[in-house]
């Protein structure tokens, strides 16, 4: 077995823990690099973390190579300051320069986190932001690039979100709810969209491929 090797962007995050975990537990995954500003909390052989500074990081070029780059970043705008400038660093300009310099290495495959009703010209800035981030990182030119688009993310997150807490035991009440063209905001657990990730990067297909929680759903089942 040819085995691939990874680059995983985000992998404190809710999603990106999860990534980490079924990688390295991947018989066809050869090597893990993680790309972070402080060390990630896992021990094992097929893992290697990067320190780096993502304001700096084209002087890290000759780390940022793999089979696969797959990015699980993102922030909020509490942790952002409010600032939107900070915002647009976090969620486009820092993936999107480690994923051209992957392509300069010789990456073809790129996998990313998005959200459902993302789109550029949406008037909620996250929305929009997410939205560019999509059309953005097509320009690059990779072979492959999936796109997951989940809505609300259900899961155990590191850092304490009162409201979040309050709409993790109401949410999954109402998935009753999100059926034919609302299902793509349907809550979805975090494990389930890394899972999803995760298979699309061992069986590549060319092309610009999108998915929301129908499509993850599917990808788990062996359906996609």
């Amino acid at each position: 077995m040819n085995k691939k090797s990874v680059l995983l962007i985000g992998a404190t995050g809710l999603i990106g823990r999860s990534c980490l975990q079924y990688l390295l537990n991947e018989k066809w995954v050869g090597m893990v690099t993680t790309l972070s500003r402080k060390p990630v909390d896992i021990k094992n052989k097929k893992l290697v973390c990067e320190i780096i500074d993502f304001e700096n990081i084209e002087k890290f070029k000759r780390r940022i190579k793999a089979d696969v780059i797959i990015s699980a970043f993102g922030t909020t705008m509490k942790k952002a300051g409010g600032d939107k400038n900070v915002f647009y660093k976090w969620e486009i300009d820092y993936p999107l320069r480690a994923a051209k310099i992957a392509h300069e290495n010789g990456c073809r495959h790129f996998i990313f986190v998005s959200a459902a009703g993302a789109k550029e010209t949406s008037l909620v800035f996250y929305s929009k932001t997410k939205g560019e981030m999509e059309n953005l990182a097509l320009e690059i030119g990779f072979d492959t690039v999936d796109i997951f688009k989940p809505s609300f993310l259900l899961g155990k997150r590191n850092e304490i979100r009162p409201l979040e807490i309050i709409l993790e035991k109401i949410v999954p009440v109402l998935k009753i709810f999100f059926k034919g063209p609302l299902n793509a905001y349907a809550p979805i657990e975090a494990e389930a969209v890394a899972m999803a990730m995760v298979r699309k990067a061992e069986n590549p297909e060319p092309g610009v491929h999108r998915y929301h929680w129908s499509d993850i759903q599917a990808v788990i089942k062996g359906i996609q």
